[in-house]
């Protein structure tokens, strides 16, 4: 799979998200669509209206074409975070990456790291609701943060 290896080229496109082929191709599907959501990548999802439910394929193949809970709620944390998302840093190691607006910042984890923080900076967890304010933030994989500085 080309896409799995050249993410960060394929901002603002659809790309399709096909299980099988991924596996195949020794990738781990979960770190595929969460990556590709951390660099706007677009996956194509269709509404079976026979089936009356959602699939990455057209045809919907099987239960490996069908978006689980986990893939739902990481399409809803970044529509909570997209309009943040305007200049891209891939971290070293590409750990993740950060995303600055303004004084915001939205960093998308791809493993657990400590990420140094302005001081007074507040920090959500979109994933959970969690807010902490911290300099020094433990980010989880597959985990999202807004951090943005605390008024004074």
């Amino acid at each position: 799979m080309a896409i799995a290896n050249s993410l960060p080229l394929w901002a603002e496109c659809i790309a399709i998200f096909d299980t099988p082929a991924l596996q195949k191709a020794g990738s781990n599907p979960d770190d595929i669509f969460f990556r590709g959501l951390a660099y706007r990548t677009m996956w194509d999802i269709y509404w079976g209206v026979q089936r009356n439910q959602l699939s990455f394929n057209f045809n919907n193949r099987g239960d490996f074409d069908r978006p689980t809970d986990w893939h739902i709620s990481q399409l809803k944390v970044f529509n909570q975070v997209n309009d943040l998302m305007i200049n891209r840093e891939i971290l070293p190691d590409e750990k993740g990456v950060v995303y600055r607006a303004d004084s915001h910042q939205v960093l998308w984890a791809f493993q657990n790291f400590d990420f140094k923080l302005p001081a007074n900076s507040s920090v959500l967890n979109v994933n959970t609701g969690e807010k902490v304010q911290t300099r020094l933030l433990q980010a989880v994989k597959y985990h999202v943060y807004h951090v943005k500085p605390n008024s004074r």
